[in-house]
């Protein structure tokens, strides 16, 4: 995630992580196991791999 100045504020005034986290997504961040999954397509991890890194 690349911080900007919305996400920053957000996180300065203590908002929820929900609404941080759809800010960061509204600026292009990408969640790890997405990550995971374009690398499993890719051929360069498996799919035991990603699901166990990003379990919840």
């Amino acid at each position: 995630m690349v911080m900007n100045d919305e996400i920053s504020h957000k996180i300065m005034d203590r908002a929820p992580s929900p609404q941080v986290v759809a800010v960061a997504r509204a600026a292009g961040m990408r969640l790890l196991r997405e990550d995971g999954w374009d690398k499993v397509r890719a051929g360069a991890t498996t799919v035991d791999e990603v699901v166990m890194c990003t379990a919840l």
